[in-house]
């Protein structure tokens, strides 16, 4: 499945991590979250190592409140 948004140094409350994920929709834009699809995520600890996300953390991101400060929009290979 191919991504259509990425969103980098997301926050998540109560955790130190940064996160990275690749979504087919748009989460923050979308009327109803659950349309969207979580295609891939990764943890960035405090020392800029990567992990795999947890199942907690990627219902965190497909259903729970973060924030992040830079986001993508792949370009249609269709257009």
């Amino acid at each position: 499945m191919q991504a259509t948004h990425v969103y980098h140094k997301i926050q998540m409350n109560g955790r130190k991590s940064k996160y990275s994920a690749w979504f087919k929709g748009d989460p923050i834009r979308s009327h109803d979250r659950s349309l969207c699809i979580l295609v891939d995520c990764e943890r960035i600890d405090t020392l800029g190592r990567s992990f795999n996300c947890t199942r907690l953390e990627r219902e965190e991101l497909l259903f729970g409140s973060w924030s992040s400060s830079q986001w993508h929009k792949f370009k249609s290979k269709d257009h």
